[in-house]
């Protein structure tokens, strides 16, 4: 019969494991609070694309690709094509967005050709019925269409949850800092993110994550368009370049999106994860977008076109 009473080494390992449990798993007023925050902010929180503009007046086989959008019901020719993904998140209501910079990375063209095949392979097994076209027919569309996307500029755009697409300017980007500020003419009002400097972050703190992990994999199956939520603690404040380490999961894709503090204020942009590894993740601090922003002579757009 096993003892009911503990040592107290076991007691402080009970103790600790219920710390741990408590921080992972918020109250149910914290859950509320930060299923509130979501659904205010996420509006703000844009997918971020390079892609291939497909062209139908410069592309070989149109009839192929014709055929193709007859198949698929969606249409191809003279759309942006994604070829990589990630997140952003928009700072000024006059249009202004911050992600990480290695996001928006200009691609060489065998950079391109790697992800427009994995991209269209992607969503011919989504869309496409096996034997729709031929095997030549396939080949052929499949060979021009890479080598369009080889020998063509990849653009950076941005998606809201509302489903509207943007074309982006990228004003600055900063590869050392791995940051990157973008412009879109918006026709919709989207309140920003505030960024301010003076935020305090400290070990144990409840933060949250808001992006578009994998999401060029979640369209193979899923056509529900919407951003996705995690919550953790912060691990560790470092004096790196990646200077939080927290454990809100994000996945690739999610570069370049908030992380929050518990009360929904901006603690940080996510920028990178350590692989083979569980719960460690990386962000850059506020006060340093903050500080770069002011360097680019662009730190008026943190109080212009904000509430």
């Amino acid at each position: 019969m096993k003892s009911i009473y503990k040592t107290k080494a076991q007691s402080k390992i009970s103790l600790i494991a219920f710390l741990l449990a408590s921080a992972a798993f918020p109250s149910f007023g914290e859950s509320q609070q930060l299923s509130e925050l979501f659904q205010a902010q996420k509006k703000s929180i844009f997918l971020i694309t390079q892609g291939i503009y497909l062209d139908s007046t410069k592309i070989k086989h149109r009839d192929l690709f014709e055929k193709i959008e007859a198949g698929t019901g969606k249409k191809i020719l003279d759309e942006y094509i994604p070829i990589s993904s990630g997140t952003a998140f928009l700072v000024n209501s006059d249009g202004y967005v911050i992600t990480a910079a290695h996001v928006i990375k200009p691609m060489v063209s065998d950079d391109k050709y790697e992800a427009a095949q994995w991209s269209y392979y992607q969503y011919l097994t989504k869309n496409l019925a096996p034997g729709y076209l031929s095997k030549t027919q396939l080949n052929q569309v499949t060979a021009e269409y890479l080598a369009f996307a080889k020998k063509n500029p990849a653009v950076v755009s941005l998606k809201a949850i509302s489903g509207r697409e943007y074309i982006a300017t990228v004003i600055s980007q900063d590869a050392a800092l791995d940051l990157a500020l973008l412009k879109v003419d918006l026709d919709e009002v989207i309140d920003p993110i505030p960024v301010k400097e003076s935020v305090a972050l400290k070990e144990g703190e409840a933060v949250y994550s808001i992006g578009y992990p994998l999401q060029m994999l979640m369209d193979k199956f899923l056509d529900d368009f919407k951003p996705t939520l995690t919550n953790g603690i912060v691990s560790a404040m470092r004096t790196d370049n990646w200077d939080i380490q927290h454990t809100a999961s994000i996945s690739p894709g999610n570069s370049g999106g908030p992380l929050f503090k518990q009360d929904g204020t901006l603690a940080g942009v996510n920028v990178g994860l350590m692989n083979n590894a569980n719960s460690v993740y990386f962000s850059i601090t506020s006060q340093k977008i903050v500080k770069w922003l002011s360097s680019i002579d662009k730190d008026e757009i943190l109080t212009k076109g904000v509430k």
